[in-house]
């Protein structure tokens, strides 16, 4: 049989906190939730910003200016203006990936806390 959090806690201590206990256990679990809901938020924002940096992207790569590639010397200064603003770009969606990667590893910390003291 699982012994719950509530249990454990109260078999260490002294006394009769039972009631102090169950409401710093809910209201842990309630933070940890909280938690848990503004990472999946921050998440659904940074999956918009990605969705718009790849729009950013699509543009940025067929929208070449023609006027900045009269010349030879126009054309070579204009292909590192042009790759510059490419790579910013996917600097950027990588940035965003990352953030999602660690967003989601915080999820499963929190979820794991809140799992560990059900």
């Amino acid at each position: 049989m699982k012994t719950s959090f509530v249990e454990k806690v109260l078999s260490l201590i002294q006394g009769g906190d039972e009631s102090k206990i169950k409401r710093f256990h809910k209201k842990i679990v309630k933070a940890w939730k909280n938690q848990i809901r503004i990472r999946k938020d921050e998440i659904e924002k940074l999956k918009e910003q990605i969705e718009d940096k790849n729009e950013e992207l699509s543009e940025a790569i067929f929208n070449v200016d023609v006027s900045q590639i009269q010349t030879t010397e126009s054309t070579d200064a204009y292909v590192e203006t042009y790759s510059q603003k490419i790579n910013k770009i996917n600097v950027d969606l990588d940035s965003f990936a990352k953030q999602i990667d660690v967003k989601n590893t915080e999820i499963k910390q929190f979820e794991d806390l809140v799992n560990l003291v059900s």
